[in-house]
């Protein structure tokens, strides 16, 4: 909640994308590059994060990095997606 003023601002300066078309834009079996289109890093980082566990699930193993995007939160968060699947993160 601290946070909320500051996205606040971000969307009234036109720096968030609420309606973002985030996509990979590179890859390889175990990696990707996925562009946020400008979107509130939580929700580009999320897909970001389905992405790397998807991969890894095919390769054993999966990096993904993110760009266009903005503050995504706690990190920690995205990591113990992960867990859900026995996975690290």
């Amino acid at each position: 909640m601290i946070r909320i003023k500051d996205y606040y601002e971000l969307w009234k300066a036109n720096r968030i994308n609420v309606k973002p078309n985030i996509r990979v834009v590179h890859e390889t079996l175990c990696t990707a590059v996925v562009d946020g289109d400008g979107a509130v890093g939580m929700v580009a980082a999320t897909r970001s994060m389905e992405i790397a566990m998807g991969k890894a699930s095919v390769a054993g193993t999966g990096w993904v990095s993110t760009r266009n995007s903005n503050h995504y939160g706690i990190a920690g968060y995205y990591a113990m997606m992960a867990l859900r699947k026995d996975m690290i993160g």
